[in-house]
């Protein structure tokens, strides 16, 4: 705060950002209280709960996604499969076709330095690539605490298959969900405000579960580059 100037404490949290520092104390900001959580579905918000843990405790997991950064079409793609601590991941990012392992014997992807070998690669954690069972992580998607920042879910919509859509609007995100007569979750979209910083900056990211096989066959991180 001392070194950003323009940055002013707030009693109770956050700052005040201006262009004049000075303006900024004759404002003396304080946080307020936050306006009432608008009103809820309750039925739609045990759905999205479980549904949600449902799908992500699934020991192996296969599916799609696609992801936009601010001001940007959708330009990352990704197929990907999940079987406990191992993940396999192909994504297309601005013409590279990229392949990323992550399992107990370390990270890899193959793509940047040729086709044919792999490289080390940074954990989900350490990066801002789309990770879709992180990404629902990050933004609590759909929503399973009532902690979630004024989460409020409308109705549910049950289709003429009987899947069901959820949606939800909040201060952090927006998004949908469709979940299955099995009780797991299809699709999930999500609409970031940019209200907050997290791993990744995505405006939209799309994720649909495509299968949860008995077995999937692991790819060996080999040759190395």
């Amino acid at each position: 705060m001392r070194r950003e100037h323009a940055d002013v404490p707030i009693r109770g949290g956050s700052c005040l950002k201006v262009s004049d520092a000075r303006l900024a104390k004759r404002l003396r900001p304080v946080l307020g209280k936050g306006g009432r959580t608008p009103r809820t579905d309750f039925e739609a918000e045990q759905l999205a709960r479980s549904a949600r843990a449902l799908t992500l405790k699934q020991p192996r997991i296969t599916g799609t996604a696609s992801a936009a950064p601010f001001g940007h079409d959708t330009f990352v793609e990704s197929t990907f499969e999940y079987d406990g601590e191992y993940t396999h991941h192909r994504q297309r990012y601005r013409g590279l076709d990229i392949d990323v392992i992550h399992g107990a014997s370390g990270d890899y992807l193959r793509g940047y330095d040729g086709p044919d070998c792999w490289s080390p690669a940074s954990a989900p954690e350490d990066d801002d690539a789309l990770e879709p069972r992180l990404e629902l992580e990050e933004w609590d998607a759909p929503p399973s605490t009532k902690t979630s920042w004024h989460v409020s879910y409308k109705p549910i919509v049950t289709l003429p298959d009987r899947t069901r859509i959820i949606r939800w609007t909040g201060f952090v995100a927006d998004g949908e969900a469709i979940v299955g007569t099995d009780g797991l979750l299809q699709r999930v979209r999500i609409d970031d405000h940019h209200m907050a910083r997290g791993r990744s900056s995505w405006q939209r990211v799309e994720v649909a579960f495509t299968g949860f096989p008995a077995a999937i066959p692991h790819v060996s991180p080999q040759p190395a580059c």
